[in-house]
């Protein structure tokens, strides 16, 4: 059982049994479906809950991120991988970890870091990443651990992120953004000492990646340092959605609202 697990879940990198699901393909497509679809329901589900009932769902999900983390790591570590960008958890996405054990376990200004990645950063990277999986995808296919755990990681920040946005217990404001802005300028300062000292890529700061945009490739080729200030830009940048995700909600509920009230005067 464990050879057969080895040579599909588990597989190597480098296996060429097995070609890689790749992006837009039937086995992607149909897997984004069906995580989209767990998306809209978790939604549906905790839009209306309490901020204790949401902290404590933001516990669970800190735990499964990390345990899936650390499996994720061991697998790497046991076929060798052992280059930093392997199994150092410091993606940009790899914030969402670290942010759900800010807001789920920490107080005060702790968990409004935390509620400000979730809320700024989470659900615009999970969604890109689903849309457009450059990394697991691209090597390895659909069934295998790692497709199926950046699939559903992706899906969790997607999710995740857009209860915050809606459950109203965190403004989503100039204020909150200054949150989000710190929470990923403490992980970004590391990055780029690792990168500098070490030759690494965390948080695709230093060099584009598998990157399906042609003028990232070209802004890296005419300025590195360039490129490293607009990828974080970006970054920063998500908030954007975030913001009107937040005022199309408020739209909606003050609608509601209206119409509500004019049917009690009918």
């Amino acid at each position: 059982m464990w050879n057969i697990l080895k040579t599909t879940l588990f597989a190597p990198r480098d296996t060429t049994a097995y070609p890689p699901c790749g992006m837009f393909t039937p086995a992607h497509l149909t897997v984004l479906a069906l995580v989209l679809v767990l998306v809209a329901v978790g939604v549906h589900v905790c839009k209306n809950v309490s901020r204790e009932k949401l902290k404590k769902i933001t516990k669970i999900v800190a735990v499964a991120a990390t345990l899936a983390e650390v499996a994720k790591i061991t697998y790497n570590l046991a076929y060798g991988y052992t280059w930093l960008d392997a199994w150092v958890p410091l993606a940009f996405c790899s914030l969402f970890i670290y942010a759900t054990l800010a807001a789920g376990f920490g107080k005060g200004i702790i968990e409004k870091l935390g509620a400000g990645f979730l809320l700024g950063g989470s659900p615009t990277a999970g969604l890109l990443f689903l849309l457009f999986p450059t990394t697991s995808l691209q090597m390895h296919p659909i069934y295998h651990f790692l497709c199926i755990h950046s699939m559903l990681f992706h899906g969790a920040m997607l999710w995740l992120g857009l209860a915050y946005i809606l459950g109203g217990h965190f403004a989503v404001n100039g204020k909150t953004f200054g949150f989000y802005a710190a929470f990923c300028s403490a992980f970004a300062l590391p990055a780029l000492i690792l990168n500098l000292t070490l030759g690494c890529n965390m948080m695709f700061l230093r060099e584009p990646f598998n990157i399906p945009l042609r003028f990232v490739s070209l802004l890296y080729e005419f300025s590195h340092g360039l490129y490293t200030v607009l990828i974080f830009c970006a970054y920063l940048a998500c908030y954007l959605a975030s913001l009107g995700v937040s005022k199309l909600a408020e739209y909606v509920r003050r609608r509601q609202r209206t119409n509500e009230t004019e049917g009690e005067k009918i």
